[in-house]
């Protein structure tokens, strides 16, 4: 039986609620991108480590981890993941020896392709619904939430259940 079977239908008594249809909207997204990403052996975090990488490459462990809104201790467990996986290497910063620059490797490049191919899938799957124009809107309106500065990590800097990476 799958996890997202007790997920599928939303009660009528959330449907004035957007913050409750939003929570389950979020519970659905997450469960059904894991679905698509497990058979590659990729997590929700790698995957965005992965994009983050792709569009940004270099950055610090510290600024991936701020960008993603993963906490330190945690970007460090996720980025030896990917590491073994050989999917990132960490290169001594030019700039500061101190740190590492995080790089996608080959394999890196080759497994975000397929992913990002199984997460588009399940997202027009999840999404077909929304005509087009909808779902332009929905990620504007989206966007707008996440760009005000109310989508952020908890003030501990410890993930929480509105992380953009949380896994």
């Amino acid at each position: 039986m799958s996890e997202l079977s007790g997920v599928r239908e939303t009660p009528l008594a959330l449907a004035d609620d957007l913050g409750l249809m939003l929570s389950r909207l979020g519970t659905v997204t997450r469960l059904r991108m894991a679905e698509a990403l497990t058979p590659l052996g990729v997590t929700m975090r790698q995957f965005a480590i992965l994009r983050a990488l792709a569009a940004d490459e270099g950055m610090s462990q510290a600024a991936l981890g701020e960008r993603l809104q993963i906490d330190p201790s945690s970007i460090v467990l996720v980025l030896d993941d990917c590491q073994k996986a050989g999917w990132v290497e960490r290169r001594s910063s030019p700039t500061d020896r101190r740190r590492y620059a995080i790089h996608l490797t080959p394999a890196g490049r080759r497994v975000l392709v397929r992913a990002q191919e199984a997460a588009s899938k399940a997202q027009a799957e999840l999404f077909a619904p929304l005509g087009p124009d909808q779902r332009s809107q929905l990620q504007e309106l989206l966007l707008l939430l996440v760009q005000s500065g109310q989508v952020v990590s908890s003030p501990t800097g410890a993930p929480d259940s509105r992380s953009v990476a949380s896994a």
